[in-house]
């Protein structure tokens, strides 16, 4: 059901909530707000993945022996491996670029980088094009990296349930 609010609408009613915690322009706040909207996006990618897991596999566990705790570490978690490589992914990406709550919830302490780039091109001076570019860019490498490690175990997550038809 998260997924279908946008995030827009949460907004003016989490507001106040952040001030009254004392949360307004921390790290810590945009941490919980990204943590809470990419849960759902997670679960319903890792969902997919451990539903084409053979349900014969459980069984398999069972019948040898192990308890849910086991199978759950022994069985499920590592087929689902590169599920949760791709789910990273996604989050990572999403987080990275995410605006909006960096934008509504943020002033001095707690900016993110597309925040930083938003006001180099909301300049009045104009906006000076190299050093936009050259900050675009900069903001682009930790996460263009992490992708890059990370993509043997996102495309084998991504093509785990194709089938030849």
């Amino acid at each position: 059901m998260v997924r279908l609010i946008p995030p827009i609408v949460t907004t003016l009613p989490l507001f106040p909530v952040t001030n009254a915690l004392g949360l307004q322009d921390t790290h810590v706040l945009l941490a919980v707000l990204y943590a809470t909207f990419f849960v759902s996006l997670g679960s319903f990618v890792m969902r997919t993945f451990i539903d084409q897991i053979p349900k014969e596999m459980d069984e398999a566990a069972a019948i040898d022996g192990a308890g849910r705790f086991t199978t759950l570490w022994r069985v499920i978690m590592p087929l689902s491996a590169q599920g949760m490589m791709a789910v990273a992914v996604f989050v990572a990406v999403y987080a990275w670029n995410e605006f909006l709550f960096a934008f509504i919830f943020t002033s001095i302490r707690a900016k993110t980088a597309p925040l930083v780039l938003a006001e180099v091109v909301g300049s009045f001076d104009g906006v000076e094009w190299g050093t936009l570019f050259a900050a675009a860019t900069v903001q682009l490498l930790p996460v263009l990296a992490f992708v890059w490690i990370t993509q043997k175990y996102l495309v084998a997550g991504l093509t785990a349930g194709a089938t030849k038809g």
